[in-house]
């Protein structure tokens, strides 16, 4: 499922900060990174989906739009739909322009988006309760 994939990628990340500067200089620690940062990423948004789908709200029109409707059905937080949505333009980076991403500013930022993405899963998986649904389920 979808949110165990994004738990797994958090952890496998989470296990790559702790090596601190060797990331910087080692080219298959980079494409790891950016590839379970991508996985993240894009799972958060898969979910978004998937939930919107799964509770027959209604459909966005963009990636961004998807958690102003998780937002706006009291799924998380204004706070979390910024950081997301903010994500969600990181995503096009990772994706499309991978020449120009710098592996020592996302290492500054990595332990904060992170943060916020288990945020998002916190809020998520508590909100959707509401709907008697389990975030397992997604």
């Amino acid at each position: 499922m979808v949110y165990r994939e994004i738990l797994r990628a958090i952890s496998i990340l989470e296990g790559l900060v702790e090596r601190g500067d060797e990331i910087l200089v080692d080219e298959l620690l980079q494409g790891t990174l950016l590839w379970y940062l991508y996985v993240t990423v894009q799972g958060s948004i898969d979910l978004a989906l998937k939930v919107i789908s799964e509770l027959r709200l209604d459909p966005p029109e963009s990636y961004a739009e998807a958690f102003d409707i998780l937002f706006s059905h009291g799924l998380i937080s204004s706070g979390v739909r910024g950081k997301l949505t903010g994500m969600v333009k990181f995503r096009h980076i990772l994706a499309h322009v991978y020449p120009r991403i710098q592996i020592r500013e996302i290492m500054g930022r990595l332990k904060s988006d992170l943060e916020d993405v288990k945020q998002y899963l916190r809020e998520l998986a508590e909100n959707i309760k509401k709907f008697h649904r389990e975030i397992e389920e997604f």
